[in-house]
């Protein structure tokens, strides 16, 4: 066997012969054979006692080598497929991630060589789980498991480190046979090395660049990148301009708005082109920190306006510049010019011109466009109201204008009179309202011949300081001092007025006149507050439909307009034939709605509620006709107590109050404290609450005028005891109002003792009250006899009181003070009756009942 024949040594270093390379152990199993082999050709030289050292892998390849059962084995242990790395750069390191495929073969273990431990290794992993590793020989390897598939991540954070090529980081590669590499470096447009890639490319993407790169493993790979170097661009500088000129006396003012925009390169100076003759007053902007002006290098004869800005700009920039020409006194010829910024390749703009009204301004030649006012911008067009309007695309661009100073004009005026005639009793009311038109000239002061036989009553106007009555050549002349020169429009309004007889079978219409107008023109409404029937007879005048006439007089009318008449020739005439009528008495006071609710006890004592909604303008009481023995408890108008009167018939007077204005929104109206008052009742109940009176649903026929809030009077008085038998009749009456009522709903209420066989009377018997709202009676009917079980003992306490009270009440009643407001107790059962339209009558009903039997 060779192990007797060879002894062998391992050591650091040894010698091997080109013959060692044929031998190789043989396997345990086949030793016979390869003794065999051995003694039947020998393959050594007898070297006797010779000893041959060996470094242990040599040993191991000579031992691996022609074993049966290595021959099946592969070559190597472990296979990469191809290999990613994914780059990215976040301030002083590189964040790499590898990924790799390998394949282990034929060992249970395999290490995979990663690279130097100088890699910067931060985590391994193998299928998704933490990765055993092993540094050896200088070099870091991962342990693996097969044979197997399996999938390598690693990550990797080299140093960013700043080199003569800008930054950079280096990376040693996986000995993969082809690895791809992806880095996405901050900033775009960068100039990318790859030093050690065999391909590679770079492409920009949103503020990145992205580099890809192919390269042989198990190398070493620098990835280095710097700012690529900028490229000047040329300035480009671009201007668009608005220039107004306003010539005035003695100078022309050129004010002009210029925004420049610059492109490509930023600068501090800008450099403007004007006028020689002008003077430059200043130029203002944001940015602007001085100004100076230097004659140009051309033979043109303009100057130069450099303007050093605070810090250099790129984009927008809006400059004012404000210069002053000399005119002669005279006027004469003008070239104007907008500002030129010097090296510009677009420049366009506006230009504007007007005048004040000491000069005259025409249009002379000129190189830019003519074109309307109102295609200005709006700027422009805000101040003065220019004249003329220009546009050019080019520069330069000059307008001519011809100035001259106009000869004065005297004042011309230009009168209209709206007047609205106003006929009231024994007098005429005129109110003229008069709108002058001043051209050429200011005034300051107007003159207005008023009619004959008129009184002056008013002088009014934003422009009137003062005013005095003239007489020229027999004529009335009101002449009226201005405050400031009027030139433009101005508007006066004169009143005056007219008496006459009521005897008097016509009466003249005279108008004002203005002595000094061009154009004295107007119209005429006539109005009539009075009980006249009127006949006008007009000459020189035009009869025009009333709805013509300015909406001036509609407004200042309180009545309607019957007549209207428009006139341009002077000196027209009007009068107005009058036939008086005799004055008819009117209702002055009404009651829209009126609910009454009579409540008989069991002892047979009426007691009666009655609340009337009244309007009143004029009516001072209410007076009431109270039946036979009737007495008055308590009175309350608009929720307040009020003492009654009698007068000498024996009627009961109730004072009234002037209805107030309707104003829906007013919290105080009839509707809110109504709603308030019926809502909470005695000691804090809540009484009648769904019996709100809504107005506005009411109907139109039955709905209160919008001029007048309506209110309650609420009364209740106590009648004459009858007497209730088995069987019997109750004679049953309400006061008699001197005011109309339109709805009377009167709620009759008996003792539950008692049934009702017939009724009859003035009134109509009804199932259901037709009222908009609830009647009180109803409300609190419906409401005892839900709680009448619960409440039969306070019932019988309340009769019992009621009866006291009854008894009671000639001793608790006093004249001259206020009375309290008393709630009758409502029980027993309701019968309705209702009636419409009551008017100098007394309601009245007979009740036949008997006694139920038990």
């Amino acid at each position: 066997m060779l192990r007797s024949y060879f002894p062998i040594v391992v050591a650091a270093t040894g010698l091997i012969g080109p013959w060692a390379a044929m031998a190789a152990p043989p396997a345990a199993k086949d030793a016979s054979r390869a003794t065999e082999a051995v003694e039947a050709k020998p393959l050594l030289p007898d070297l006797a006692k010779t000893q041959i050292t060996l470094p242990w892998n040599e040993l191991a390849t000579l031992l691996g080598r022609g074993g049966r059962e290595d021959r099946n084995l592969p070559p190597v242990d472990h296979v990469f497929a191809q290999v990613e790395y994914t780059a990215g750069v976040a301030g002083d390191r590189a964040s790499i991630v590898a990924t790799a495929e390998v394949s282990t073969l034929g060992k249970a273990w395999t290490l995979v060589p990663l690279g130097p431990p100088t890699l910067g290794v931060v985590a391994v992993k193998a299928d998704g789980q933490p990765c055993p590793l092993v540094q050896r020989d200088g070099t870091l390897w991962a342990l693996l498991s097969g044979p197997n598939k399996h999938k390598l991540e690693l990550l990797t954070q080299p140093k960013v480190v700043e080199s003569a090529q800008g930054r950079q980081f280096e990376l040693t590669l996986i000995g993969a046979p082809l690895v791809t590499l992806k880095a996405t470096l901050p900033g775009a447009g960068l100039e990318v090395q790859a030093e050690g890639a065999l391909v590679s490319q770079t492409v920009s993407k949103d503020q990145a660049t992205v580099l890809t790169a192919t390269c042989r493993g198990g190398t070493s790979l620098t990835v280095a990148w710097k700012a690529r170097p900028a490229v000047p661009r040329p300035t480009r500088l671009y201007a668009d301009t608005e220039t107004l000129a306003t010539v005035e006396d003695g100078l022309v003012r050129v004010h002009s708005l210029v925004n420049v925009q610059l492109l490509h390169t930023p600068t501090r100076e800008l450099r403007f082109r004007l006028d020689g003759k002008a003077v430059l007053l200043g130029v203002t902007g944001k940015n602007v920190v001085r100004w100076n002006e230097q004659p140009a290098a051309d033979k043109s004869g303009d100057k130069l306006a450099a303007v050093l800005l605070a810090q250099p700009i790129l984009g927008d920039q809006t400059l004012e510049i404000v210069e002053e020409l000399e005119l002669p006194a005279e006027g004469g010829k003008l070239a104007l010019a907008a500002p030129r910024v010097e090296q510009s390749h677009r420049e366009q703009g506006y230009l504007a011109v007007s005048s004040t009204d000491v000069m005259s301004v025409e249009p002379g030649e000129a190189t830019a466009r003519r074109i309307g006012v109102s295609q200005l911008p709006e700027r422009l067009r805000s101040g003065g109201g220019p004249l003329l309007a220009y546009h050019y695309t080019r520069s330069p661009a000059a307008v001519g204008l011809v100035v001259s100073r106009p000869k004065p004009q005297p004042a011309k005026r230009f009168a209209t009179t709206n007047t609205l005639v106003s006929l009231q009793p024994g007098r005429l009311v005129c109110r003229a309202l008069v709108h002058y038109e001043v051209l050429h000239a200011g005034i300051d002061r107007l003159r207005i011949t008023l009619p004959e036989d008129t009184e002056l009553l008013s002088v009014e106007g934003d422009c009137v300081r003062g005013h005095s009555l003239l007489t020229e050549e027999k004529s009335r002349v009101l002449v009226i001092d201005t405050k400031d020169l009027v030139k433009g429009e101005c508007a006066v309004t004169v009143a005056y007025a007219r008496r006459f007889k009521e005897s008097d079978k016509a009466v003249s219409v005279g108008l004002v006149a203005h002595p000094d107008a061009e154009i004295d023109r107007g119209s005429v409404g006539i109005e009539v507050r009075s009980n006249y029937e009127v006949a006008p007879a007009a000459e020189g005048f035009e009869r025009i439909d009333v709805k013509e006439l300015p909406s001036t007089l509609w407004n200042a009318a309180g009545s309607p307009v019957l007549f209207a008449y428009r006139y341009a020739a002077p000196q027209p005439a009007m009068s107005l034939g009058l036939t008086r009528h005799e004055d008819l008495s009117v209702l002055v006071a009404m009651s829209d709605f009126c609910e009454a609710a009579t409540v008989i006890t069991p002892d047979g004592k009426p007691v009666t509620k009655m609340m009337f909604i009244v309007r009143n303008n004029l009516k001072p009481f209410l007076a009431l006709k109270l039946p036979e023995g009737a007495e008055m408890w308590s009175a309350l108008v608009d929720d307040r107590p009020v003492t009654p009167a009698r007068n000498g018939k024996g009627d009961v007077l109730i004072p009234l109050k002037k209805s107030e204005e309707v104003d829906e929104d007013d919290e105080e109206s009839y509707r809110a404290r109504r709603e308030k008052r019926r809502k909470e009742g005695p000691e804090g109940q809540m009484v009648q609450a769904d019996r709100v009176h809504k107005l506005k649903e009411r109907p139109e026929s039955m709905a209160e005028p919008k001029d007048l809030k309506p209110y309650d009077v609420e009364i209740v008085f106590v009648g004459k005891k009858v007497d209730l038998a088995e069987r019997g009749q109750v004679k049953l009456l309400l006061p008699q109002s001197d005011v109309p009522v339109g709805h009377l709903a009167w709620a009759v209420f008996l003792p539950k003792s008692l049934h009702v066989t017939d009724s009859a009377g003035n009134l109509q018997e009804v199932s259901n009250f037709t009222l908009p709202f609830r009647h009180f009676g109803v409300v609190e009917c419906l409401k005892r006899r839900a709680q009448e079980l619960k409440q039969a003992q306070e019932a019988m306490k309340a009769m019992e009181q009621a009866a006291q009270q009854l008894d009671k009440a000639a001793a608790a009643k006093a004249q001259g003070v206020l009375p309290v407001r008393i709630e009758i107790p409502i029980t027993g059962e309701i019968y309705k009756f209702e009636k419409f339209l009551v008017v100098d009558d007394t309601p009245e009903l007979s009740v036949s009942y008997r006694r139920k039997t038990e």
